[in-house]
């Protein structure tokens, strides 16, 4: 007897396989020129340099601080031809300051927020994404730190200085100490300096 329900098989198509890119004499001179752009800009983050360029002091600060994963944001800022340098230097300062607050005085752990600003890093350098509003970004990702009042909340590093305390080493435990000091101690002699500045200006003026 003739069974009417078999089933037939179907024969599915294999799929479909993307043709290979093809790599121009074009495509590799580009990837060779970027890359020695890269290295260039590289190193000028690391050694920017003894001069009083603001855009240098701030890398210098940077570079004291510990830049986290923060470096190929700082670097795709460098290599976009679409950030400013008055741009770049706002996002610098704003690395800084999201650093210094988020993870030497609020103790974030190291990988706090790295997956987003290392999208941010390829999004600046291909063009989707501005130096501004990843500043924007930064200052969000920091109002969690601040009362209502705009001062900034003081228990988590109270209490992260009392457990140092107990511990016998208090403020010398820090990992923020030394870099705290010395940037005061540089805003102390600056403002000698311009202090200093303004006393030959007016002795200048009184000849």
């Amino acid at each position: 007897m003739k069974n009417n329900n078999v089933e037939t098989e179907t024969e599915s198509e294999p799929p479909k396989s993307r043709p290979p890119h093809r790599l121009t004499p074009q495509i590799i001179d580009d990837y060779a020129v970027s890359l020695q752009e890269s290295a260039l800009q590289w190193y000028r983050i690391h050694f920017p340099g003894d001069t009083q360029d603001e855009e240098h002091l701030w890398l210098d600060k940077l570079n004291r601080l510990g830049s986290a994963y923060f470096r190929p944001l700082i670097l795709a800022a460098f290599m976009s031809r679409a950030c400013s340098r008055e741009s770049r230097l706002e996002l610098l300062k704003a690395i800084e300051r999201f650093i210094f607050l988020g993870f030497r005085i609020f103790r974030q752990q190291a990988n706090y927020r790295e997956s987003a600003y290392y999208r941010e890093a390829s999004n600046l350098y291909r063009g989707s994404a501005t130096a501004n509003q990843i500043v924007t970004q930064l200052q969000n990702d920091l109002a969690w730190t601040m009362n209502d009042d705009g001062c900034l909340k003081q228990s988590i590093f109270s209490e992260f200085i009392g457990r140092k305390y107990r511990d016998g080493g208090g403020f010398y435990y820090w990992n923020g100490l030394r870099y705290f000091l010395y940037e005061y101690e540089e805003e102390l002699n600056q403002k000698q300096r311009a202090a200093k500045d303004q006393m030959g200006e007016l002795h200048q003026e009184s000849i």
